[in-house]
């Protein structure tokens, strides 16, 4: 199967789900919609659905998947330069992570927290959530950890070099 016969088999799934009202598989649709987008390289319909994904999760009080999406669409928009809209979300992610304890992923936000921290300026901060993303590994997460603090290196070090 192709990446684009799976987008197709979603956009059936968000059409279904939307139609029968079933706001948390709804959720799941677009959230993996959006996860597919990130790998084609399609950022704005990336953001899009991780946007829309992030509306029903809250609709379906589903604080997993909230904590989750708010997360990526604040790592995806801190990518594509949209600050402004990232701060709420990665601040939501993080207390939710923190408030119900999710410690499987919680390295991750901290790298996100880190990465966004370096390209608003707040170096100390950046190097405070590097710290804590590195004593709580993720294996295998998506995007990769390792990855994500490669950008913070990279944000910081242009920074210094400034």
């Amino acid at each position: 199967m192709t990446r684009d016969e799976a987008l197709e088999i979603l956009h059936r799934c968000v059409e279904e789900y939307e139609a029968m009202g079933y706001h948390q598989g709804l959720s799941m649709a677009l959230f993996n919609m959006a996860q597919i987008e990130v790998r084609l390289n399609d950022g704005e319909g990336a953001i899009r659905d991780f946007g829309k994904s992030l509306h029903f999760a809250r609709r379906t009080k589903d604080i997993p998947r909230v904590a989750r999406t708010a997360s990526l669409l604040g790592y995806h928009l801190t990518r594509h330069d949209q600050l402004g809209k990232a701060k709420g979300l990665i601040d939501e992610a993080l207390r939710l992570y923190e408030e119900h304890d999710f410690d499987n992923q919680k390295g991750l936000m901290y790298a996100i927290r880190a990465y966004f921290d370096a390209r608003t300026g707040d170096a100390e901060s950046a190097r405070r959530y590097v710290r804590f993303a590195e004593e709580n590994p993720v294996p295998d997460s998506q995007p990769p950890q390792g990855e994500v603090l490669d950008l913070v290196r990279d944000a910081l070090g242009r920074a210094e070099n400034a």
